[in-house]
């Protein structure tokens, strides 16, 4: 909605001319709370264009607390069709604003009419919508204004979903040509798009923006809306979306002359976009991914489910309609089908099937539901706290219900995991696992994927040891009960490997890693976790020493990664971190720097600074420093990192080790000897504590102390635990060189400086022949 002149020449008095390092160049458009700006960094840190949303005039508390919301809602939304959250702000007057994702584009309705894009092509198109709203649903966040205008569409053809939260959150510029302004909380949705439940102040859930995806598939199949709601006062439009059905996209379009368009349209379509539609939100589709599947299944040419589900729910009202009549129907029927054992026991598992799916829907609407459409909703809302709820609500499903109440404690469970809520996941996650013992017993596919789920809890939480043991079990289930080839055993191989690994184990993860490649490239070709399971391969490599295959498989996996996803997901950052790793621990210096920036800032825009990844991005760029022989900022950047890692990994977490050896050798390095070995005296403890004293990673860290030792003069200790370090070091196979000269050195500087020169004449001749060889 267009600001009027008066208001317009307002807000351009009133409106700042920068907010932090982001100049404000063109307003883009105004509503009645807010504008948003075009605007560019002007810091000299980077150069892009941004939009700035900010409140305007003199802004409420309320309309405050609602901005900030927005904000937190977008910041938990990391997707490549949905606008990105860049930045949050303030302004000087103490409002807060936020910098998004600019994007240069037309509504999607425009775009497919400029483009005169075919049917098939605007199906695809609008799938990639759906595939995005439902991401956000799976992050506890209802869009509730699904509309053309909060799509829009690049001119290289990819979509974006903008103003997620927008019907609890801001007092649109999104009304109808003629809103009606006698009902306020009207003002949250647009009536041409807007469910039933929603025109009516009936609870408002995942299902509403599955109606609203069905109104916008309509106007791009139809090009018309489903209802004319221009005018009507509101009793009018809460009677025509309960009550009437919308005419078919098909007949629209036989109706304006285009019979080869109807007949694309009749059939698959005309169902598609009626289930999306109907009336009640339970005989909808139960997901937005769900709609976007059947879109598919059209497009292969394969069945789809709306032509059942729309027969089951014609019949339904038709049961309505004509009790008596059909009772006797069906005590006949039932006469008929009493000898039918086996068409009985279908009848049983399809009816147990739809209990089941009407129970997970019931349960995820009242985790998303508020009980009036008006409610205030907290503005420090976090996905923690409505899966809280969710928590709550699990609580309540009956006994009966068991199984299903077991998956939706994995399911909130593992969004706990994602979210770093260790405690919280663990409880649903163990709860999960003894529900489905007890449901299917000690051995069942089930069991087994909540093994799974807690191996890579306990792995997060640096419990190795356990954390072998749930995958270990989870394995040989999957075995005994699957195919020898399934991606399900894959995932197991790989989820064991990456344990053993963290345990130091370096040769048996390769040789599960080489069978979960082998596999899964043949199940899937060019995937995902072809390129996740070849890197992770490569990272395991490069542990034994084996860089040169480490590199290669390092960048056919980037490449692999980079062909398709988006430039800016996450499994490129992994890639382009881990390649660089490897670059480093060979000695090449240059190519890191580059690839760690990169994936620095992938990681940043979709994690944050408080993750796992940003802290090993960030030791490996304070790794190269080291490499580079700066050890002033190796110090500075190790120092930062293990600050922030103590924070995000908690104290005593393995990786931390990394770190910490990190500062201790650049102080070395800086003639700091003094400074150096409190940090390496406790890499060795949690290194002892979690590999063992007689460990090849222990070891290293025991000669990086030892080394220390003797420039502090102690070199009793500095011996015992050099020559303890040696033993370990030149017994691995496949050889470690460079470790092995390492300890070696360190141990003829020792013996140089005791008088042991016999001893040291000795190390030099092992020194030459290690160089040799």
């Amino acid at each position: 909605v267009a600001a009027s002149s008066a208001t317009a020449e307002s807000a351009s008095a009133s409106d700042p001319q920068s907010i932090g390092p982001y100049s404000l160049v063109r307003e883009l458009g105004a509503g009645g709370m807010s504008t948003v700006w075009l605007a560019v960094r002007s810091d000299g840190e980077l150069r892009r264009s941004v939009a700035v949303k900010l409140l305007r005039g003199l802004a409420s508390a309320d309309q405050c607390r609602r901005l900030v919301q927005e904000r937190q809602i977008l910041a938990q939304l990391e997707h490549p069709h949905i606008a990105r959250l860049y930045d949050a702000s303030t302004t000087d007057d103490g409002l807060p604003c936020f910098v998004m994702e600019y994007i240069e584009g037309v509504p999607i309705t425009d775009y497919c009419q400029r483009h005169n894009l075919a049917v098939s092509e605007r199906l695809e198109l609008f799938r990639s919508v759906c595939l995005a709203v439902h991401y956000a649903h799976q992050n506890l966040v209802v869009h509730r204004d699904i509309k053309p205008s909060n799509i829009l569409v690049t001119e290289d053809g990819i979509p974006k979903l903008l103003d997620f939260g927008i019907a609890k959150l801001i007092d649109p510029e999104v009304l109808s040509e003629k809103p009606v302004a006698t009902m306020p909380w009207l003002r949250l949705l647009t009536p041409d798009y807007a469910s039933p439940e929603q025109i009516q102040g009936k609870l408002v859930t995942t299902a509403s923006d599955v109606y609203s995806l069905g109104a916008l598939l309509y106007e791009l199949l139809a090009g018309q809306r489903p209802f004319q709601l221009a005018g009507l006062p509101l009793p009018d439009i809460e009677h025509l979306l309960a009550s009437e059905e919308p005419v078919a996209p098909s007949a629209v379009a036989a109706a304006a002359g285009q019979a080869r368009l109807a007949h694309r349209l009749s059939g698959d379509l005309d169902t598609i976009v009626g289930m999306a539609m109907c009336k009640e939100p339970q005989q909808r589709y139960g997901s937005a991914e769900q709609l976007a599947e059947d879109l598919r299944r059209h497009l292969d040419g394969l069945p789809v489910m709306a032509r059942k589900a729309t027969w089951s729910y014609r019949s339904g009202r038709f049961l309505a309609r004509n009790r008596m009549a059909v009772a006797v129907t069906a005590a006949f029927i039932a006469v008929l089908l009493s000898s039918a054992a086996g068409l009985g026991v279908l009848a049983l598992r399809l009816t147990q099937q739809r209990d089941k799916a009407q129970l997970y829907a019931t349960v995820l609407e009242d985790i998303f539901e508020t009980s009036d459409p008006m409610e205030t909703v907290p503005g420090n809302l976090t996905a923690g706290e409505i899966l809280d709820r969710g928590a709550q609500r699990i609580a309540q499903v009956p006994e009966e219900q068991a199984e299903v109440r077991a998956d939706l404690m994995s399911t909130i469970g593992n969004i706990y995991r994602r979210l770093g809520l260790y405690d919280e996941a663990g409880a649903l996650l163990d709860a999960a696992l003894a529900t489905r013992r007890r449901v299917f017993g000690q051995e069942h596919l089930a069991v087994a994927e909540s093994l799974a789920h807690l191996g890579a809890l306990r792995v997060e939480e640096g419990d190795y040891e356990l954390a072998e043991d749930l995958h270990r079990q989870a394995l040989g289930q999957r075995q005994r009960l699957l195919d020898e080839e399934h991606l399900d055993i894959a995932t197991s191989l790989s989820d064991l490997a990456l344990v053993l690994r963290e345990r130091g184990r370096d040769d048996e993860a390769v040789a599960l890693l080489r069978r979960a490649l082998a596999m899964r490239r043949r199940l899937l070709g060019d995937h995902g976790d072809v390129a996740r399971t070849m890197a992770r391969l490569a990272s395991s490599l490069g542990r034994t020493g084996a860089f040169d295959e480490a590199e290669v498989l390092h960048r056919e996996a980037l490449a692999l990664s980079r062909r398709i996803h988006d430039s800016d997901h996450l499994a490129i950052a992994e890639s382009l971190n881990d390649l660089a790793s490897t670059l480093i621990d060979r000695g090449e210096y240059q190519e890191p720097e580059p690839l760690l920036a990169e994936a620095l800032e992938i990681y940043r825009k979709r994690v944050g600074d408080d993750h796992p990844l940003v802290v090993s991005c960030l030791n490996n760029l304070a790794a190269l420093a080291t490499f580079r022989r700066d050890f002033v900022t190796a110090e500075k950047r190790y120092l930062e990192t293990l600050a922030q890692g103590r924070i995000v990994l908690g104290e005593g977490h393995p990786n931390l080790t990394y770190m910490l050896l990190g500062v201790g050798s650049s102080r070395i390095k800086l003639g700091q000897a003094a400074g150096a070995e409190a940090p390496l005296r406790e890499a060795v403890a949690v290194r002892r504590e979690v590999y063992g004293a007689d460990h090849f990673l222990t070891a290293k860290a025991e000669t990086l102390l030892g080394a220390c030792l003797i420039d502090l003069g102690r070199y009793g200790e500095a011996a015992r635990l050099l020559e303890a370090s040696y033993r370990v070091i030149a017994n691995q196979e496949p050889p470690r060189a460079r470790e092995t000269q390492r300890v070696l050195q360190h141990l003829s500087r020792l013996y140089q400086a005791t008088g042991q020169t016999d001893q040291a004449a000795k190390i030099q001749v092992l020194l030459e022949q290690v160089r040799s060889s």
